[in-house]
């Protein structure tokens, strides 16, 4: 089977490979080279779902990062049904009290998501940005509520 061969980090990748599985380095002009790849049990990248290796840090496709915490030992993640096993995963009810404090005290929700969004967790990633998302929404009515109660006091 042929692959790409990376100059960067020197990694092997499979011939249909974009990017560098080891550095995320671009493939695109790398030169094709025999029969070189180790036979090794490959798990699926849990974004677009092409085969990648065990260690890989980056899918050779799309080039998303996969982290070890994200990663499950047995690799077994597929992208149809999402199903990601993972073993650091949040719980429904410190999502809930998040949610909570993050609308009672917007400026919280903002800094607790703007931590967990450059987490290398996908949960932990997808819950900071809606915690940003619920922050922001929540200080534009508070300061357009705050607006309209200033301006309706002048007048009695």
């Amino acid at each position: 089977m042929a692959v790409k061969h990376c100059s960067k980090c020197n990694e092997d990748n499979v011939s249909s490979s974009n990017i560098c599985s080891n550095c995320g380095n671009s493939l695109i002009n790398a030169v094709i080279l025999g029969s070189t790849e180790k036979s090794e049990p490959r798990c699926r990248c849990p974004i677009c779902g092409d085969k990648i290796k065990p260690e890989s840090r980056n899918c050779p496709s799309c080039g998303e990062f996969i982290s070890k915490t994200s990663k499950p030992k047995d690799c077994g993640y597929t992208r149809n049904n999402m199903n990601y096993n993972y073993e650091s995963g949040i719980s429904g009810g410190t999502k809930s009290l998040l949610y909570i404090v993050t609308i009672l005290i917007p400026l919280v929700g903002l800094i607790i998501g703007g931590i967990c969004i450059v987490s290398d967790d996908y949960q932990k990633r997808d819950l900071g940005k809606s915690l940003l998302i619920l922050g922001i929404i929540i200080s534009i009515i508070a300061g357009i509520i705050i607006a309209i109660v200033n301006n309706n006091s002048y007048y009695y």
